[in-house]
């Protein structure tokens, strides 16, 4: 009989056990899922801004890539530097008056990536999503601000930094993809193309529907700055030819004219991609669409 006692005592103590674990092991209903949240255009619409509002940050659009690092070009002057630029070493002054600050160029990097990481979340979550595979055309809208937005954080690094590194999906949770070395600004502008091409075929005109207006990303808006990559793309660059040397898809600058500053230095060289005229062809013919398509109301 004590045996029979000990055996029920030890299957009830079981079962304590097993649903204790099972009270215990609970998700919190305000936790959302990439599985769940994709598949609700709200929620999705919210993602999106979440990425938009990165573009305000101070290190980015919000003050120090747009006012402080942009200005003196050889478009604009600003005034206010000292006589020799030299013996005035401010890490917040444009080109004309540039001091390396790593404390700004690291924070400049990280934001930067950030909202790169944000995009390609949000990029992968939808695409994975049933409400975009099934022609939610509300869903394809988002897909191509997603795309526009990390293909703009991508054009931003390459564009300051050259080779980078790259890669068009999300990080891994395991960060088993994060670690990883520059890949060749050839390679990148040629991912950001495509999904700039992709992205345009999901996106209305400015005014086509109430909410895209001058401050969302429009048809026009990826047009516009699919014809400013490719014209980066196809365009003259600093290249390390000890990293990547020139071959038979680069082009090395003649400097025919011994233009200063176009000369090679040690391992350094400017070269451009031999297909140049493909990019520089899409950029005309986005801005001739920009301008000539009918269904454009505000060309």
């Amino acid at each position: 009989m004590k045996k029979y006692n000990l055996l029920y005592i030890l299957i009830a103590g079981m079962m304590l056990c097993t649903s204790c674990s099972d009270f215990l092991d609970t998700d919190s209903p305000s936790e959302q899922s990439k599985e769940n949240l994709y598949e609700n255009e709200g929620m999705t619409r919210s993602a999106i801004m979440g990425v938009y509002s990165e573009l305000a940050g101070t290190y980015v659009y919000g003050q120090k890539m747009s006012v402080n690092w942009q200005g003196v070009s050889d478009i604009e002057q600003a005034s206010g530097y000292q006589e020799d630029p030299a013996t005035d070493k401010t890490s917040d002054s444009g080109a004309a008056n540039y001091w390396c600050d790593w404390y700004n160029k690291t924070l400049q990097w990280g934001y930067i990536f950030k909202m790169a990481e944000l995009a390609s979340t949000a990029v992968d979550g939808i695409r994975a999503s049933k409400a975009f595979n099934s022609g939610s055309v509300a869903m394809k809208r988002y897909m191509g601000e997603a795309l526009v937005l990390r293909s703009l954080s991508y054009f931003e690094l390459v564009r300051r930094w050259g080779d980078i590194p790259f890669k068009e999906g999300m990080s891994n949770s395991d960060l088993s993809n994060v670690y990883m070395g520059k890949i060749n600004r050839d390679s990148i502008y040629s991912c950001i193309v495509k999904d700039m091409k992709e992205a345009i075929d999901y996106l209305p005109w400015v005014g086509e529907l109430a909410d895209y207006n001058s401050e969302r990303i429009t048809k026009g808006f990826a047009k516009g700055m699919l014809a400013r990559i490719a014209l980066f793309a196809g365009g003259w660059s600093v290249r390390d030819g000890k990293e990547f040397p020139a071959g038979a898809n680069v082009e090395r600058y003649p400097n025919t004219e011994q233009n200063p500053g176009m000369e090679e230095v040690g391992e350094y060289y400017i070269g451009r991609p031999s297909n140049w005229r493909d990019y520089y062809e899409i950029a005309e013919q986005q801005c001739a669409e920009i301008i000539g398509d009918p269904e454009n109301l505000i060309s």
